[in-house]
């Protein structure tokens, strides 16, 4: 993750294609990264429709 960041600040190519929301293609950082399909698709279309309220804040 450190070489993509670094290459993307000296270039500002990251290595990987746009996200493009049709595909939802998205940057695997693991032994070997990949760009693959998203790969919490199921979780993230359960949530899809759902808005979350605010968080309450906290006052010291």
């Amino acid at each position: 993750m450190r070489t993509a960041w670094g290459a993307f600040a000296a270039t500002g190519d990251p290595g990987w294609p746009a996200y493009d929301p049709d595909r939802r293609l998205v940057r695997l950082f693991d032994v070997h990264p990949e760009t693959a399909a998203y790969p919490e698709e199921a979780s993230r279309r359960l949530w899809e429709h759902y808005t979350f309220g605010p968080l309450p804040l906290l006052h010291p």
